[in-house]
């Protein structure tokens, strides 16, 4: 029988991973410290080079094997921006299912007070009458407890703004604290006017809120490609996306 003598068959492996091109899979830990933001360059000390590189995408997107998942298979998609910066990180198959708790709920603390202030400015602007003022009792909540790094998110939304092709014309959406703080508010519509009512309920600056507005607005009419603005005020990071549909998303920096 051929016996290996060691120091020869670890040469061999170690000529077999380099002809490989260094590839390694994902494990949940690596998963986890993959961030939005991160450069290419990042990504690939951390995870090495991707298995694979889709062509046909505006931006760039790497697909890697996970390694150490629940099952078999197990796959990791990391979508970049322009900028060549971490957008998007999605998995299949490295963790666990999210377990989501759903309940109906009546507003508390931070997101009632913001409720009723939104709701009385629509209530003074009688002449639109499409305005619609948010539910105060039996909204959709949705705890979702992650197991790949993000944690317990908690969603809290109103039912009465979905239409009748289950689709939400003028939708808004909070991610809250267990007591009812505000952490996030989500707009999505296509009326300028949710947002404005929704940033004078927040006193959010009329400077800021103008510069909003004509963001809002800022479309190349040519590709009619929507671009996404920042802005920060005090407390708060807001994301304007004006594409179709518009987006508005109010984040609280204390949280």
């Amino acid at each position: 029988m051929k016996k290996w003598h060691y120091p020869l068959l670890t040469f061999m492996l170690t000529g077999l991973l380099v002809a490989c091109g260094g590839q390694k899979g994902v494990t949940p830990e690596v998963y986890k410290q993959i961030q939005e933001g991160m450069s290419q360059q990042e990504v690939e000390e951390l995870a090495g080079q991707p298995a694979e590189k889709e062509a046909n995408n505006p931006y760039d997107v790497w697909i890697y094997d996970g390694q150490d998942g629940i099952e078999r298979g197990a796959t990791v998609r990391i979508e970049f921006s322009k900028e060549d910066q971490v957008l998007f990180k999605s998995q299949k198959k490295l963790f666990e299912a999210p377990k989501a708790e759903e309940k109906k709920y009546n507003p508390e603390g931070e997101l009632k007070e913001f409720i009723s202030t939104f709701n009385n400015l629509i209530s003074q602007n009688k002449d639109m009458e499409f305005l619609q003022p948010i539910s105060t009792e039996g909204l959709d909540f949705k705890r979702t407890t992650f197991y790949d790094g993000q944690g317990t998110i908690i969603t809290v939304t109103d039912p009465a703004m979905i239409n009748d092709a289950n689709q939400y014309s003028n939708k808004m959406h909070f991610e809250i604290e267990e007591d009812g703080t505000l952490y996030e508010i989500y707009y999505i519509g296509a009326d300028l006017e949710y947002p404005v009512l929704m940033l004078h309920a927040l006193n959010v600056s009329e400077e800021t809120n103008d510069q909003i507005l004509a963001s809002y607005k800022d479309i190349d009419v040519e590709t009619l490609e929507s671009k996404s603005f920042n802005f920060n005020e005090g407390r708060y990071s807001i994301v304007v996306k004006n594409g179709t549909p518009r987006t508005l998303v109010v984040t609280m920096n204390d949280k």
